[in-house]
Formats: C-alpha cells, sequence, structure tokens
C-alpha cells in the first residue's frame, strides 16, 4: 500500500505537476517501479487465488502469472500512450522521435523490475521448502 501512494506520488506529483518528466531517466524509474508494485500485486493476487482454491502452491506457476500480470499490465500501459498519440495527439511515447524505441524501453525496464520480485519470490519459496523436508 505505501509503495502505491509512492508510485502515484512520483507520477502524478512530481511527473506531472512539477514536470519531472523532463528529467533524462525520469519515465523509466517509474516504468521500472511499476514493475516491482505490479509484480507484488500479481503475488498476492496469486497466493489469494491459491489459497481460495487449491492446497498446493506451485513456485513455477507462481512465477509465470505474476511476470505475465506485470507484462500484460505494461502493455495495455503502452497501448493507453499510443491511443494518447492518435486521439488526443499527446506524444507521451515520443514517437516522432524514437519510434517504438521508447515503448520498448519502458516495458523492458517494467520487466526488469519484475524479475528482481521474481528473484526474492523464488528465494522465500526455496527457503519455506527447505524447512519442509
Amino acid at each position: 500500500h505505501i509503495l502505491n501512494i509512492v508510485f502515484v506520488t512520483f507520477s502524478i506529483v512530481f511527473g506531472s505537476i512539477l514536470n519531472f518528466y523532463s528529467l533524462y531517466y525520469y519515465d523509466k524509474f517509474l516504468h521500472f517501479m511499476s514493475g516491482l508494485i505490479f509484480c507484488e500485486f500479481s503475488y498476492i493476487l496469486y497466493n489469494y487465488i491459491i489459497i481460495k482454491h487449491y492446497s498446493k502452491v506451485i513456485p513455477i506457476l507462481c512465477l509465470l502469472f505474476i511476470n505475465a500480470m506485470n507484462m500484460t499490465i505494461a502493455v495495455f500501459w503502452e497501448f493507453y500512450e499510443y491511443a494518447c498519440l492518435l486521439f488526443l495527439n499527446n506524444d507521451a511515447i515520443h514517437h516522432y522521435s524514437s519510434g517504438v524505441f521508447d515503448s520498448m524501453q519502458d516495458m523492458l525496464v517494467c520487466n526488469l523490475g519484475g524479475m528482481i520480485v521474481s528473484i526474492f519470490i523464488y528465494m522465500d519459496y526455496k527457503t519455506k521448502y527447505k524447512s519442509k523436508r
């Protein structure tokens, strides 16, 4: 919950109102943070679904699920930015200056954030299974 508030503060207050998006790599920092946050959210959702309907947790399925959710959200965000370009003439994705380069970088750093969370989740599963043996 706290990470969500911090993320929204950085993206809306600092990014839009105080024009931090003009800073070099500020946008990439936010996409990286969104990867962390959405993977954590997906992990909570996965555990809720598994605990409610199944008794056995499958670590590889968990990692696939959280990263698929993370990248789906990242792609839909880039679709939203592209729609803003088409319908509102707002070039948030820098299409005219970089083509798809900005969108690809955004999704890559979001994926990097998700991979970092995945490593911690995998290490947590590994320690839980070692203690049950």
